[in-house]
């Protein structure tokens, strides 16, 4: 059921994975060990197969899938088929049972179905209601309404489509995040370089619940995007402060965008603005030059906030970064490479032999492991992360800061830090040294410190 594997999925409460076998036209279903993450197979549904009374439908091209947040549905893209396939599950079994396939040019009481050519990509808002799926073929975002009372099946709602009305960067659309407050979905549209952001109505007394409205679009070197070319994956940080764009096209990066998350700000309430990038050749950068980025295909933040972590399909493998959690900068950490040794939880080190086209990658809830699929190996990857759940938190800096804040030049009566090139710790105090500008001269600074906090 992993032949062509394109996506992997965790269940809510992380005992069950699920995966895509794009070239069987599969869905796989593994039981996961919550002690060392381990998984067991057990077994497969076919495009095709007969289940009970049904014939699977819907599987052919299997891309991605979702699992619902309450644990009760599967949610499969057809991508051969122009379908979606739409599974209950069973919460003691992990097992999906099939109930229906959605597809192009149905015709549902709600309205024809349009928009699902080459379906490539889902995702669910956090209240589970409404199901968003993104279709290369015809440059669209969908959005269906999901029923969770009636088996989850799915009623059409709308579509977007690339030059429609205002819509921009849609073009090539790939990738698709709802924010965790629900109120924005973000779209990545490889063939513009872009990304598109669309504001989501919340409100269920609404006759438009769901619905879209485009409110932004960011390309690359253009609109506050760059090193966008051929944007992928996109991720969202857990408090939904920034967003990560994987693109593995000439840029081979990973850009920060900080997201808005004002809601009284009404014009730009979820509009994301660039703050930076890591990429493939850089000559430096902070923890080092990062590398593993070629082909770079989605991205991840980890569910404590603390790393991202990027599945890159040409460089065939994962790139582990360390982020900030005030800024969204990112830190370099390491690579795991196909063929390559890597360090292994017994033996201690090993040759890795199964990342060959690394392009999905997946956390349980409580980030003690991490899952990647290989669509050139057929394969799923399990790995320990390291100190998971981490023993280092951002705790801030400003005193009596909630949120934790950092010290920041120019805040709080605070001065000489412009250019910070070192820090060092004395026991009781902590010493910085500035290199300055032209406004402000170079300083030493010096802070009493709390050792306790």
């Amino acid at each position: 059921g992993l032949t062509g594997t394109r996506d992997v999925a965790m269940a809510p409460g992380g005992s069950f994975v699920y995966a895509t076998g794009f070239a069987e036209g599969a869905l796989a279903t593994f039981s996961r060990a919550v002690v060392d993450g381990a998984l067991t197979y057990l077994g497969k549904l076919l495009d095709g197969a007969t289940q009970g009374f049904l014939t699977v439908d819907g599987l052919a091209g299997a891309s991605g899938l979702v699992v619902s947040p309450d644990g009760l549905n599967i949610y499969v893209a057809g991508e051969s088929e122009d379908k979606v396939a739409v599974f209950t599950r069973s919460l003691g079994t992990g097992q999906p049972t099939f109930i229906e396939a959605v597809a192009e040019g149905d015709v549902q009481t709600s309205g024809t179905v349009d928009g699902l050519d080459e379906a490539r990509d889902l995702a669910l808002s956090p209240d589970g209601k409404h199901l968003y799926v993104v279709s290369p073929g015809e440059d669209a975002v969908v959005v269906f309404a999901r029923d969770a009372s009636l088996s989850g099946r799915l009623a059409w709602v709308e579509v977007k489509k690339d030059g429609v009305g205002l819509v921009d960067g849609l073009a090539g659309a790939g990738s698709v995040r709802v924010s965790p407050d629900g109120n924005h979905v973000y779209v990545t549209g490889a063939a513009d370089d872009a990304v598109a952001v669309f504001r989501r109505e919340t409100n269920s007394a609404s006759a438009d619940f769901g619905k879209l409205t485009f409110l932004q679009v960011l390309k690359d070197g253009v609109d506050g995007g760059t090193r966008l070319d051929g944007a992928a994956g996109i991720d969202l940080s857990p408090d939904g402060a920034f967003a990560y764009v994987a693109a593995g096209g000439a840029d081979d990066a990973v850009s920060v965008f900080s997201r808005n998350t004002t809601s009284g700000d009404a014009l730009n309430f979820g509009k994301l603005t660039y703050q930076s990038e890591r990429h493939e050749g850089e000559l430096s950068g902070l923890g080092g030059a990062a590398s593993g980025l070629d082909g770079a295909r989605q991205a991840m933040v980890s569910p404590d906030g603390q790393h991202l972590y990027v599945a890159s399909e040409e460089s065939d493998a994962v790139v582990v970064f360390q982020r900030n959690p005030a800024t969204g900068s990112l830190k370099y950490l390491g690579v795991h490479r196909d063929e390559a040794v890597s360090a292994c939880v017994q033996p201690t080190s090993c040759v890795i032999h199964s990342l060959n086209g690394a392009g999905a990658v997946v956390a349980d809830p409580a980030g003690a492991n991490l899952y990647v699929a290989a669509q050139n190996d057929s394969a799923l990857s399990v790995f320990l992360r390291a100190g998971a759940p981490p023993s280092f938190a951002f705790a801030g800096g400003q005193p009596g800061s909630n949120p934790p804040a950092p010290v920041t030049n120019g805040v709080g009566g605070v001065s000489g830090l412009k250019a910070v090139t070192e820090v060092a710790v004395a026991g009781p105090h902590l010493y910085a040294v500035s290199y300055g500008d032209e406004v402000e001269r170079g300083s030493i600074v010096a802070f009493s410190r709390d050792a306790a906090t």
